[in-house]
């Protein structure tokens, strides 16, 4: 029996030799065949977690720029439209925690490639459920969030297997965050057209139908984790000089491995329902061993919820009321309004990406230690959007463009938070736990940011509609949070 590995030309072969049968195994390292400095199978994954964040974000907020001529067909108050537009988020508070317990033991694949189907038919049936009144839309909002719930952590746990480097964590979290800002945009550009051309009805329809063609690509060709060949061995040749040497030992240790296998092996997984029990065994072990009480007293988890909270405060009220503060501050019509809000979305991608590039620039080349460049693009995420949003408090503009100049510098700069509590999971937690304790994390800011799209709605049917409350109110919770990242968080892993 022989194993032998040749290095020709950038490709490995590996010939594996047994009595007269011969067979040839290739694995080929594409060192040179990258883009934006991945090899192409890790982009082809990335390219796809960005299109899925687009498409979940174009589903949210179709509702915040519907919501003006469904108020006006409904005749709605600001309350119930605050109802309506927090329902979505209710579902996701619901569903995120399980949804990190399943991606534990589950394919981070299926997982989310069952919640496109949900909320893609439930985003086509929103039409079919005003109809049926407020209770129905309502119910309809709460199970589109529910199953976009599967988003981020799916992605999380997928990126903890596509990109092991801390170097490049930030920069690609923040690069597939930035389809949440471009689909915020895409939302703000179509909405509008489409409300025009097929009605407030129809945009729901065609955005509900638009997730089922990325459904297909994705189950076609999205995986789970590298195959073993292309994307961890280019990776290893990125970061380690005996990168090639480490691959061809594991390569034969693999092929030794396979030789010594029983046969009794193949007979034994022919067998389905020991497969079927040992699946389920395998998940109530994964699910008793979760660290759950590690977890919510680490202070770092309890510094990661809080700054996430506070985001998420923000946020959830700039999508779901930017466009009514246009209408009623400045008596625009839905066009106007939704146009008025692209800007800070398209600053918010780019503020995004940035951040990623930068903080892992001062990591691996500036020689800042990780707790302390997390600490310092946190801090920039929620006391920058604090400044901004107290000037905007203390005086609302005559004109809706210097409103904008404020809304762009808070949301830009909101979504420098990528490289901050959004890259600490991967800081925190291995591949197995990271899902989850996103998923963790996400619950009180899920919850907080739910409220505050809620509450948003009652503070302006009890003031007339005074938009300094909603803005200062805002600030306060970005200070809170921006305090408690500061003094709390350090990168240390803690959960393998």
């Amino acid at each position: 029996m022989e194993y032998q590995i040749n290095r020709t030309n950038g490709d490995i072969q590996n010939t594996y030799e047994q009595g007269n049968n011969n067979e040839e195994l290739f694995f080929r390292l594409e060192e040179k065949n990258e883009i934006l400095g991945y090899n192409t199978s890790t982009f082809a994954v990335l390219f796809l977690c960005w299109l899925v964040a687009v498409l979940s974000t174009l589903d949210r907020v179709a509702m915040s720029v519907a919501i003006i001529p469904l108020a006006g067909e409904l005749h709605l108050d600001d309350s119930t439209k605050g109802l309506i537009s927090s329902a979505f988020s209710l579902g996701y508070a619901v569903t995120i925690l399980p949804v990190g317990l399943i991606l534990s033991v589950s394919s981070p694949r299926l997982v989310i490639g069952t919640g496109v189907a949900l909320w893609s038919l439930m985003t086509a049936l929103t039409p079919l459920a005003s109809e049926f009144g407020i209770g129905a839309l309502v119910a309809a909002r709460v199970m589109i969030g529910s199953a976009e719930a599967v988003v981020i952590p799916s992605i999380q746990k997928l990126l903890s297997s596509w990109v092991p480097s801390a170097e490049k964590s930030a920069s690609s979290i923040a690069g597939v965050f930035s389809g949440f800002q471009c689909g915020t945009v895409l939302a703000y550009l179509l909405s509008p057209i489409l409300v025009d051309t097929v009605g407030w009805k129809g945009m729901f329809m065609v955005y509900g139908t638009s997730g089922l063609f990325w459904l297909f690509v994705w189950l076609k060709y999205a995986r789970d984790e590298p195959d073993g060949n292309a994307v961890v061995l280019g990776s290893s040749l990125e970061d380690n000089s005996n990168g090639v040497e480490q691959m061809n030992s594991g390569i034969v240790s693999l092929l030794r491995f396979y030789d010594r296998k029983d046969d009794t092996d193949a007979l034994n997984c022919d067998n389905n329902g020991s497969i079927f029990q040992s699946k389920f065994d395998e998940a109530l072990s994964t699910i008793r061993d979760v660290p759950i009480r590690q977890m919510i007293s680490s202070p770092s988890v309890i510094a990661t919820a809080t700054a996430h909270a506070a985001a998420n405060w923000g946020l959830y009220n700039s999508l779901a009321w930017t466009p009514t503060f246009y209408a009623q501050q400045y008596g625009l019509d839905v066009h106007d309004s939704a146009v008025l809000s692209i800007l800070p979305s398209l600053a918010g991608a780019a503020a995004g990406l940035s951040a990623g590039t930068i903080a892992d620039a001062l990591v691996s080349r500036g020689g800042f230690d990780l707790t302390s460049t997390r600490r310092f693009i946190q801090s920039v995420a929620l006391l920058g959007p604090a400044a901004c949003l107290f000037a905007l408090a203390s005086h609302i503009p005559d004109v809706p463009a210097s409103a904008q100049a404020l809304l762009v510098g808070a949301t830009s700069l909101q979504a420098t938070g990528a490289a901050g509590y959004g890259s600490a999971v991967q800081d925190k937690a291995g591949g197995k736990w990271a899902g989850f304790l996103y998923a963790l994390t996400s619950v009180p800011g899920v919850l907080a940011g739910s409220g505050a799209v809620w509450l948003t709605g009652r503070i302006l049917d009890s003031t007339g509609q005074d938009w300094s409350v909603v803005y200062g109110l805002n600030v306060v919770v970005d200070v809170i949070g921006a305090l408690a990242f500061l003094t709390l968080y350090n990168s240390e892993k803690e959960f393998e």
